[in-house]
């Protein structure tokens, strides 16, 4: 997924914002392209930073996957014809690491790039397909805990404001 965060902080060491971003699945259905956003995601960041380097993150997002093969450019995919969608919400903590120090809660501008690395959990309704049917149909929710990782790049605008952007497998 890609996202788009800006985050409020407090006395430097807090941060509280609101994450905008693109969700595209990539797996056994539909089509293979990594980055092609095909749904919103929204959600709440909170960020304890413990100094200009190193900071704790709390994540929760909703949004929706869905794969349809006649998007996919694949032969056998394109002639089975499955599709699915599926809505999900995302709650995860993760160590968030500054490449250069990022003096949050200062005037003037400031950049950074960062990665992040955590723990996920997400609640997804458990999806199965029919030997008949082509699309598919569901029984319930299941909750899966996943490694959640990626690289993004930070701006400090003023003194409290942090606009983000990053990349999510």
């Amino acid at each position: 997924s890609f996202s788009l965060m800006i985050s409020y902080s407090t006395a430097q060491r807090h941060e509280v914002g609101i994450v905008i971003g693109g969700v595209n699945y990539v797996g056994e259905i539909g089509s293979t392209q990594y980055i092609q956003p095909r749904h919103l995601e929204i959600g709440l960041i909170y960020k304890r930073n413990y100094n200009e380097r190193i900071g704790l993150r709390v994540l929760y997002s909703r949004g929706k996957l869905s794969g349809n093969d006649l998007n996919a450019s694949e032969l056998d995919r394109l002639k089975r014809g499955y599709s699915f969608a599926n809505n999900y919400s995302s709650l995860g903590a993760a160590i968030e690491i500054n490449y250069v120090k990022l003096p949050v809660g200062e005037f003037g501008f400031s950049w950074t790039p960062y990665i992040h690395a955590g723990v996920n959990r997400m609640i997804i309704q458990d999806i199965y397909f029919d030997p008949i049917k082509t699309s598919s149909s569901a029984s319930g929710k299941v909750v899966t805990v996943g490694i959640p990782f990626g690289v993004g790049v930070k701006f400090n605008f003023g003194k409290s404001w942090i606009l983000a952007a990053e990349v999510r497998p």
